[in-house]
Parts: structure tokens; sequence; C-alpha cells
């Protein structure tokens, strides 16, 4: 009797020990268990069992589509991220500190929140309806593909060390470039009246047809190879460049 008490009294020690978070997107958790990191699908995982998961592949396809992913917060060493073709409108990843890669695109994101991801060097945001994105605290992106959003600013002066920018098919007026030192810079479609080049002697592709640019100073880019700065038709725009 004394040893039956003693196993239930270190069963229940077991289980008040043992943590669960609730995860209240049903394709969410089933994502988890197709992945193996989940087994009963009750809108709980374990913590044990995703706290040390490094790598989070959950792209939707039709019929099967993450609307929130609350509870992302506590995959503590998450690295890479990919949780794009989904329908999830907000996203909080600020607590995931150790995220190194993000794809978030093709989603219906408004509001993306990643200014404490200092880590962060891998971000693609595309296919989204954000107005607006913070990249301050992301002084490490070398990568950045935001194309097709609503952006109309784009402030890149804490983001020094990127080498590739895709901010295509925005409503950007103005880019300051001239504080790092890019190799692929893709800024067609949008309304750029401003573009400054300045000091991005690495650059070797530039695409920036389809804006409202009256000109354009390409006198340190000593490398570019491929550049296209026309009007292409076949392509719906509200702005041609004028140059002379």
């Amino acid at each position: 009797m004394k040893t039956n008490i003693l196993t239930l009294f270190l069963a229940l020690s077991f289980l008040s020990n043992a943590q669960t978070i609730p995860i209240i997107d049903s394709i969410f958790e089933q994502q988890l268990i197709n992945l193996g990191h989940d087994v009963l699908h009750d809108g709980y995982v374990w913590i044990d069992s995703i706290s040390s998961i490094d790598t989070l592949i959950i792209t939707g396809h039709p019929f099967f589509e993450i609307d929130s992913l609350d509870g992302i917060e506590h995959f503590s060493n998450l690295q890479y991220l990919d949780c794009s073709n989904n329908n999830i409108d907000s996203l909080n990843l600020n607590q995931n500190t150790n995220l190194k890669h993000l794809n978030c695109s093709s989603n219906s994101i408004q509001t993306l929140i990643i200014d404490s991801l200092y880590a962060l060097t891998v971000l693609d945001c595309s296919f989204n309806v954000l107005s607006g994105i913070n990249l301050s605290g992301n002084p490490g992106i070398t990568k950045l593909e935001c194309f097709e959003n609503d952006l109309s600013i784009l402030d890149l002066s804490s983001n020094d060390y990127l080498g590739y920018l895709d901010c295509g098919e925005n409503n950007i007026t103005t880019l300051d470039l001239s504080t790092m030192d890019l190799n692929t810079l893709y800024c067609d479609n949008n309304a750029l009246n401003n573009i400054n080049l300045n000091n991005n002697t690495s650059l070797s592709w530039l695409l920036c047809y389809n804006n409202n640019l009256q000109a354009i100073n390409l006198s340190d880019n000593i490398n570019l190879e491929t550049l296209n700065i026309g009007n292409v038709s076949s392509q719906q725009s509200n702005y041609s460049n004028n140059l002379s």
C-alpha cells in the first residue's frame, strides 16, 4: 500500500512539474503532430517536446492553412522558421531571440513584430499586406525580400550588412541605400522618385523599371552587369521612369 501511494505521489509530482502550452490553432497543432512534435490533438503541446526544436517548416496549402501561430514564443531554440503560404494576419516573434532565418511570405500579415531579433540574417515577408516594417533591431540582415506589400517607406538605416534586397511591387517613394554595399537590388514597380546608391560599389544587378525616376546617379556602381531602368508596359503600373 505504501509503495502504491509513493508511486502515485511521484507520478503526480512529475505531472505537476511537466508543463504544457496551449496551441489554439488546430492546423498549427496538426502540423506539429505531422512532424512528430506532438501526439494528441487536444489543443496543448508539451514544452519539453518543442524547446529544443531549431528548424520548423510549417508551410500551408489550400484548405490546410494556419490562422495563428500563438504559442510559437515557447519555441525557445528556434533558428529557422518557414510558415509561408498560410493565412496569418499578425506575427510576433520577438521572444524567439535565436531566430536567424524567417520565411513568412504568402500570408495575410498586416503586423510583423521582429525588432528584437538581433540574430536575424534572412527575411522573406513577400506577398503580404504590410504597410510598414520595423527593421531597426535587425542589424545582421543580409537578405531581405519584401516585394508585393503596401510599403510606402522602407527605412534600412540600421541594416548596413544588407547584400540582397527585393522591395519591388510596393508604393515606396524614396530609397537611401548609401550605408550598405548591395550586390543585388530589385525595386521595380514602386513610386520611386529618388534613389541613393552611393557607396554601392559591389552592385552588379539593378532592376528599377516602372518607377517615377527623372534621374539616377550610378557613378559609384562600377561593377554593374545587369541594368533595367526603363519601363515594362506588360506589367501594370501607375508610374513610369522619364530619364533624360
